[in-house]
């Protein structure tokens, strides 16, 4: 197995130093059995064979190298073996990357939280899924790769899907809504992102699809949310429009009667009336603020609690400050908020009036990004702990009506009474 000729492609070497060597003194001692077993097969049976192996590349380092081994002069009395051998270790080195990206995306896709298919869309078959996908319809991935799409749609016609398919084009995302079926029949909606693989011609695409059944039903909810304050609202209306017109009719009339020489007894009588029909124009005016309207926002929201406690006080020589810290760019309110807010408010100024023996409230309102409070403080006496044990109406409707907003109403006995309310925020949902 001396070498007779070689050419200079390999680094390192010459002509002289080479020729009459051997050729197995050219890889690892562990290759040499391997290269001199195939030489000795190449003159037994004259057939060419090509294989790969390692071994000592330039500088020592070690290399991969494909070797092909063909017989010369075969049937003559000088019979040769000729190898071409050639380095591939960057060749080696390139579809080890390949072969590690592909696990790597293939580890991603799978860790994705959506369900990934990649469909012929020529007879709508599965070609593959990742585990997102078996998780969603029920299938081991077995079973998802002997469906077609035909198999999982539910209430969707195929000549939709069809037309879907139709109008795809390459590079550019294809959106569609529809109804999987999952393996035990259950169905459920699902958001479709489909993609063309490849050229104009390519009938593969990758379908991204998003179980979407929260969604729906948020949606849902805030369908009905809205058909309940659509509800909240009429009735409102109807209350403005009857209760509240017939409450001004008696104030107006109270007014007028107190302007009459009155005995003292009727006078206070005719007083306590005027103050009643005043309270009951007052409770309207709170009601008709849990209206939808365009200027039901934060800044318009403090303005009508500062005017409102203003309102309720000033008669009873009451002093009154407010302080509002929030920021502009906070959403607006939902009216259902706005309406409880302006009842617990309500609901604490009229304590102060008929209980508190106050000469000044001083109300904060405080609004953060997810949580709004708001606290009433008065000088009075203070509440008494038999008021708070027994829960008297106005109180316990605070407490109910915070509740209601997943929120606290706290009172507190501290050199007067505070009244604080804390709740999270309920946002405005958008327009249908």
């Amino acid at each position: 197995m001396r070498i007779q000729s070689i050419n200079r492609a390999r680094a390192g070497l010459t002509v002289e130093g080479v020729l009459g060597t051997s050729c197995l003194d050219y890889v690892p001692p562990e290759q040499r059995v391997i290269l001199e077993s195939n030489i000795k097969r190449v003159f037994e049976t004259g057939e060419s064979f090509s294989y790969e192996m390692q071994g000592q590349g330039d500088n020592n380092i070690l290399a991969w190298y494909s070797t092909h081994v063909s017989l010369l002069n075969k049937g003559r009395d000088n019979e040769q073996v000729m190898l071409i051998t050639e380095d591939i270790t960057e060749r080696k080195r390139a579809e080890d990357y390949l072969r590690k990206s592909e696990s790597y995306f293939r580890d991603l896709i799978d860790c994705a939280g959506d369900a990934i298919y990649i469909v012929n869309l020529t007879d709508g078959r599965i070609l593959d899924c990742n585990r997102s996908a078996c998780l969603a319809l029920g299938y081991s991935r077995d079973e998802i790769l002997q469906l077609s799409t035909f198999d999982i749609e539910a209430e969707l016609p195929a000549d939709a899907v069809e037309s879907v398919h139709a109008t795809m084009r390459p590079g550019v995302m294809t959106h569609v809504q529809g109804m999987h079926r999952r393996k035990d029949g259950s169905i459920f909606p699902v958001d479709i992102n489909l993609t063309i693989m490849g050229g104009p011609e390519s009938s593969l695409a990758v379908s991204v699809v998003r179980d979407i059944t929260e969604l729906k039903r948020l949606e849902e909810e805030r369908i009905r949310q809205r058909s309940e304050e659509r509800s909240m609202t009429n009735l409102l209306m109807d209350i403005h429009d009857g209760i509240g017109g017939i409450t001004s009719n008696i104030a107006l009339i109270a007014d007028l009667a107190l302007k009459l020489p009155l005995q003292e007894d009727l006078k206070k009588k005719v007083a306590a009336i005027s103050q009643l029909a005043h309270d009951g124009i007052l409770e309207v005016r709170s009601l008709m603020y849990g209206l939808d309207r365009d200027d039901l926002h934060w800044k318009s929201i403090v303005g009508a609690l500062k005017e409102q406690g203003e309102k309720l006080l000033a008669p009873h020589q009451i002093a009154f400050t407010m302080t509002a810290d929030y920021e502009d760019d906070i959403p607006d309110p939902s009216s259902h908020v706005c309406l409880q807010l302006f009842r617990i408010y309500r609901e604490a100024i009229v304590n102060v009036i008929k209980h508190a023996r106050a000469t000044k409230v001083a109300v904060s309102f405080r609004l953060g990004r997810d949580r709004l409070v708001l606290e009433v403080r008065d000088d009075g006496r203070g509440i008494v702990e038999s008021a708070l044990a027994v829960s008297g109406r106005g109180i316990s409707n605070m407490i109910k009506r915070a509740e209601a907003l997943s929120g606290k109403t706290t009172i507190k006995r501290n050199g007067g009474t505070c009244v604080t309310v804390e709740m999270p925020l309920a946002l405005k949902p958008p327009p249908d």
